[in-house]
């Protein structure tokens, strides 16, 4: 746990970046089971996205010194199709769960030395949530037909991050550019979700990183929309 100043939005937004660039094959972006033999990779698939972007999120937040909830996420797929996400793995020795967010930075102990840490500490020491993340890619060919839809999916887990208090937010969703009037586009889904934050605290930094959902990986850096919403009141 650091007790150092939260890195701010635009510090996040450009190593999530650099990130981005570097895992040239979707494959290194991923963290599969360490019980997995075969795994197949799509690389347009919804799962293989959020499995790699969330893991980037993770990685950045242990390297700033926070904790991290998940530690890591697992992906493996078989080849039928299935996402096997829930399946359990071979549990890793610092292994966790998620917390309330798909992805979340904290300033807590760690869970093991919880109660031993926060008996000894002392009320000038920062607690809580830094950054929380979530990510829906929406619903597929689906939404193409039915943009209301899709754009329901991505609001519904971006209001848990309106609902949980942290200075830094960051969501990660697919929009739909071609359906008619642009209902599900990105400038589209990203009008809603500042409706949607518009009565949050001032303080707290949103970044919203869109994809088209059928982007292939290759098109990460190209097919990019990204903007930022800073909530006033």
């Amino acid at each position: 746990m650091t007790n150092e100043p939260e890195p701010s939005g635009t510090e996040v937004k450009e190593r999530i970046l650099q990130q981005l660039r570097s895992f040239d094959s979707l494959e290194r972006a991923l963290t599969f089971r360490s019980d997995s033999t075969k795994s197949v990779v799509k690389s347009g698939g919804s799962a293989e996205w959020t499995n790699a972007l969330l893991n980037i999120v993770l990685r950045l937040g242990a390297e700033y010194g926070f904790e991290v909830y998940p530690r890591r996420k697992y992906f493996a797929r078989k080849s039928r199709g299935t996402n096997c996400d829930y399946d359990r793995p071979k549990p890793r020795g610092d292994d966790r769960g998620e917390w309330l967010v798909d992805a979340s930075w904290t300033r807590y102990p760690p869970p093991q030395t919880w109660v031993e840490q926060l008996r000894m500490g002392t009320r000038s020491e920062r607690r809580g949530l830094v950054l929380a993340c979530e990510s829906e890619w929406g619903s597929g060919r689906y939404g193409v037909q039915a943009p209301e839809t899709h754009v329901s999916l991505v609001l519904d887990d971006f209001a848990k991050l309106v609902d949980v208090r942290a200075p830094l937010k960051l969501m990660f969703f697919g929009f739909q550019p071609a359906t008619p009037g642009g209902l599900a586009g990105f400038d589209d889904i990203v009008s809603l979700c500042a409706a949607l934050a518009e009565d949050v605290e001032p303080t707290e930094h949103y970044l919203l990183f869109g994809w088209p959902y059928f982007a292939t990986w290759s098109e990460r850096m190209t097919s990019l929309a990204c903007t930022s919403l800073q909530c006033t009141r």
